[in-house]
């Protein structure tokens, strides 16, 4: 809930929070009266009661601005600070924040950082930061340091400092040893500010500052997706902001980041600054004035209405045609490198029970994770830890890991896999909403759902099935992500043919509604044949080649909307480590990197 929805909800009962805030007060016509802010005899300070005003406050005795209710309360109860403010009102209200049920390979906790011993507070460096525009008052607001030949800035926030970042001569930057990474200037902010500018570069934060514009800056350069995890650091702490001005270099690169900021962090709220210069620092050293570069911002049109001169690209490939089978993530056997899990598309996993399809899905999780991709997976038929053994168990290459092996895994999950924690049927849209807060604060890109018959649906509830499959559809082009549905198969007389796309249990039009369609199939009926071959003494024979040559399993692409190739793909289960194999013959692959210390035993 924004900070403006909040201070809407206690206008809604304006007369009950003024009483709270100002007891001291009383009605009078339209107002509650006060003789100050503090309260006592008089009237000089007014809070509106009712209509369009309602909540609205001015003490005319004072020189203050005045406000809304929610202002009122940090200037009365919480020293001005705007974000302790939003914590009390929203506990007044009964207003709970979301707190999603998610879980992934623990993470050392985060810890502050110590200033170097040899650091000391900025003043060789004032006469750089002179030539840039930025006085010795801005300098010391964002507490900057320095060492012989290095500028230190720190990045902190509630008086501790996460995150040290260097700048060297000939603009060399580094940071601390495993940074928290937080926004740099949280310690300059003024305490009741509702609205922040976002910036590329800690110098343009600065620029702003000394414009009396509150601004903070990411803590690395634009243009990389991968260099977006703040966010999910600071995804709680930017929700005291009604509205954030995004101001990035007027670069290519400045522009692949606010599109991905406006997607995390929202449109609703989001303004996107045009500066006159390459960036805020420039422009401001050059003279421009930059509030009024704040007040000609712009959101970003919604995604509906866009100029023709934006299909150009599109125009270009129609003349010259990119190969779309190429885009995307790749599976994890090199001889199918015509089959791609492409970014906006959803996919439908089927099959029989228990014939492995979430269980070769996870391999395909497990085998991605070095193409960058991260994973949410609603997995409603299994307790986490029990599917994470597995899949523990398919990264490691093993059956059985010991503990040093466990914590390796968990390295090389970590950052890349949560799990929304549900057992049993969860509501389509819980999902969904969890959905967009996982794609929105962590950059997921990778979601699955496991499976449709656990989403709250009766079986016979076709329509809501395909309204859900529509949303999913939805989400995934929205935010550029794929969306992966189990989806199980109509019961058949046997078990020895693998179920087609009109298998899928359900309404055929959900085949339709989707990119992909992959079909799982185990070869049951080789494994009974390797069953009767067993003796009565419990030792098995070797096992004939006419027989041995028979894939395990079965994985038919049934449909392949942006790529022209669809048949099957032969696999060989390995038990151990639950892996699927290309080839017979192969061995099961080791996905994390093995560590230079031996391991423990068990």
């Amino acid at each position: 809930m924004t900070p403006s929805e909040l201070s809407q909800r206690l206008a809604d009962q304006a007369e009950t929070t003024a009483q709270h805030l100002v007891p001291s007060g009383k009605r009078k016509g339209q107002h509650w009266v006060a003789a100050n802010i503090n309260g006592g005899e008089g009237d000089s300070f007014k809070i509106c009661l009712q209509g369009n005003k309602a909540g609205v406050w001015k003490d005319f005795a004072d020189s203050k601005p005045g406000g809304d209710l929610l202002d009122l309360w940090a200037v009365l109860r919480c020293g001005e600070d705007i974000g302790k403010a939003i914590v009390e009102v929203k506990d007044y209200l009964g207003v709970k924040d979301e707190r999603y049920a998610f879980t992934e390979p623990h993470r050392k906790p985060s810890k502050p950082v110590d200033m170097p011993e040899k650091a000391k507070e900025a003043t060789v460096v004032l006469s750089w930061f002179k030539k840039r525009g930025i006085s010795e008052l801005t300098v010391k607001a964002f507490h900057v340091y320095e060492e012989p030949g290095v500028i230190i800035f720190p990045y902190e926030r509630e008086g501790k400092t996460w995150m040290l970042k260097y700048r060297g001569s000939k603009k060399k930057f580094w940071t601390s040893s495993d940074p928290h990474k937080i926004l740099f200037g949280w310690q300059a902010l003024p305490k009741d500010c509702r609205e922040v500018t976002l910036t590329e570069g800690e110098c343009d934060a600065m620029a702003y500052h000394e414009q009396m514009i509150p601004a903070m800056s990411i803590p690395y350069g634009a243009g990389n997706q991968g260099k977006l995890d703040w966010i999910e650091n600071e995804y709680e702490h930017l929700q005291r902001f009604d509205t954030i001005y995004i101001s990035m270099d007027m670069d290519d690169a400045g522009v692949v980041t606010i599109n991905q900021l406006v997607d995390r962090l929202g449109r609703h709220r989001c303004r996107i600054v045009t500066l006159p210069h390459k960036d805020a620092n420039e422009s401001h050293m050059a003279g421009v004035n930059l509030i009024d570069c704040i007040h000609a911002s712009t959101t970003l049109d919604p995604k509906e209405l866009r100029p023709a001169s934006d299909y150009i690209e599109d125009v270009t490939r129609e003349f010259y045609p990119v190969d779309e089978a190429q885009i995307g993530m790749t599976l994890p056997w090199s001889k199918v490198d015509k089959v791609r899990i492409r970014p906006g598309e959803t996919s439908i996993w089927t099959g029989i029970n228990s014939h492995g399809k979430s269980l070769l899905l996870d391999h395909v999780m497990v085998a991605s994770i070095p193409q960058c991709d991260k994973w949410c997976v609603a997995s409603m038929e299994m307790m986490p830890g029990k599917h994470l053994k597995r899949v523990y168990r398919q990264a490691m290459g093993l059956a059985d890991l010991n503990h040093d092996m466990i914590t390796d895994t968990n390295d090389y999950l970590s950052g890349h896999l949560w799990l929304f924690d549900v057992r049993g049927t969860a509501k389509s849209k819980r999902i969904l909403e969890v959905f967009e807060y996982a794609r929105r604060r962590y950059g997921i890109t990778q979601f699955v759902v496991d499976s449709l018959a656990k989403c709250g649906f009766a079986e016979d509830d076709y329509n809501g099935q395909k309204h859900f499959v529509d949303k999913l559809t939805d989400f995934g082009k929205e935010h550029s992500c794929h969306v992966h549905l189990v989806a199980h198969a109509r019961k058949s007389d046997n078990e020895s043919h693998a179920p087609g796309k009109m298998d899928v249990k359900g309404t055929g039009a959900l085949t339709d509604m989707v990119d992909n369609v992959f079909s799982v199939w185990r070869n049951k009926p080789k494994e009974e044949k390797i069953g009767k071959l067993m003796r009565h003494d419990g030792t098995m024979p070797a096992i004939p080649d006419d027989l041995n040559t028979k894939a395990d399993a079965v994985v038919s692409v049934e449909k392949q909307r942006n790529g022209e190739w669809e048949g099957k793909i032969a696999l060989w289960f390995d038990h151990d480590s639950q892996q699927y194999l290309q080839f017979q013959d192969n061995p099961a692959r080791m996905y994390v990197e093995q560590p230079k210390k031996p391991h423990s035993a068990h």
